[in-house]
């Protein structure tokens, strides 16, 4: 029996009722910059290490050209 994956958004959803729970009612400021920067961030940080630092692959799994790749890898300061 195959598993049934939930769509990425539940994921994303989930983290945000946490985040905004532990905010305890403060208001964040600047949330789409911020959610932009860790989230892209953060993709290309595991995209690299899941295909051990193979760019060529992490450019297909990511659906961007190598020359943006490197751009972003330098642009977030990953290796």
């Amino acid at each position: 029996m195959k598993k049934r994956i939930k769509p990425l958004s539940a994921y994303i959803e989930r983290s945000l009722n946490q985040y905004f729970k532990d905010l305890d009612g403060a208001e964040p400021s600047n949330l789409h910059a911020q959610m932009t920067h860790e989230l892209e961030r953060q993709l290309f940080k595991y995209v690299m290490n899941r295909t051990e630092g193979n760019r060529t692959r992490a450019a297909m799994i990511l659906g961007i050209s190598r020359s943006t790749l490197q751009r972003k890898l330098v642009q977030y300061s990953i290796q």
